[in-house]
């Protein structure tokens, strides 16, 4: 038992210490510096431009559309994998930029839930669109790679998230005044952004998310800068799978020693 004990805390502490290493290394990537700097001017423009774009009537079409969304296959999801009654009010957006990029990349996505972030471009003809089809492959790639739930890319000034890979209702939300802003995605926010000296690197603990239908879900977030100025937070979501092999050594207890009732469990502080 002390074996065990010693060998799922040096595999724990190293799967912690690969997502503090990949989650700084991402952030100092040359691509990440410059998607960062593009999806901030490209959000920054949507927002600025909001009344221009489009008339009133088409904002409430994709307002009414995107609120289908959410009734029919959102709130649907969430409220049984929580075991709860959430209504539209607590998760839907109130900012006309979160509900433009939510309804060209969620709503009005042709791919099915779960799939949403195979679109790479919206083919809405905005510079967000533009730069989303420039870098978008290069995040997914590494999110599939690497296992990550999720990768986000939130404006460190003002807490708009300005691109996810996977694409759930978190999307182009505000951590600071939006739905979320309660969620330990925004603890991670919070703390990175009190973070001192690049490739520091906060952490968040297991939590039951929403935008993830209630899955429990965990975050680590860093800075990103550029030269020396921060322009951005990176933050990886994981989900509770990778400790649950790592403890379970993948349901080979009899494997590990346990025969046949024996188990391992990581307990918190708390």
């Amino acid at each position: 038992l002390t074996s065990i004990q010693s060998a799922k805390t040096s595999q724990i502490s190293e799967y912690f210490a690969l997502i503090e290493a990949q989650v700084r290394s991402l952030a100092k990537n040359p691509t990440t510096i410059a998607a960062t700097t593009e999806l901030k001017r490209g959000f920054f423009e949507l927002s600025r431009r909001s009344d221009e774009r489009a008339s009133m009537q088409q904002a409430a079409a994709r307002s009414v559309d995107l609120s289908a969304y959410y009734n029919d296959d959102f709130l649907p999801s969430l409220n049984v994998g929580v075991g709860a009654s959430f209504g539209i009010g607590s998760v839907f957006p109130a900012a006309e930029t979160a509900r433009y990029l939510q309804y060209h990349y969620i709503s009005n996505n042709h791919f099915p839930v779960g799939e949403k972030h195979q679109l790479g471009d919206a083919d809405d003809q905005s510079l967000y669109s533009r730069v989303h089809a420039q870098f978008h492959h290069v995040f997914k790639e590494y999110q599939n790679e690497f296992g990550y739930y999720d990768i986000f890319l939130v404006d460190n000034r003002t807490g708009d998230i300005i691109y996810s890979v996977f694409k759930e209702v978190d999307f182009a939300t505000n951590l600071r005044t939006g739905p979320f802003r309660k969620s330990h995605l925004a603890d991670a926010f919070d703390a990175a952004n009190e973070l001192t000296a690049a490739g520091d690197v906060a952490f968040t603990d297991f939590d039951y998310y929403r935008p993830s239908y209630g899955a429990p879900a965990a975050f680590v977030a860093t800075l990103v800068y550029d030269d020396e100025a921060p322009i951005g937070t990176l933050v990886f979501q994981f989900p509770v799978d990778k400790l649950n092999a790592i403890m379970t050594d993948d349901d080979m207890w009899r494997e590990d020693g346990l025969g046949e009732t024996g188990e391992t469990y990581l307990v918190g502080d708390d």
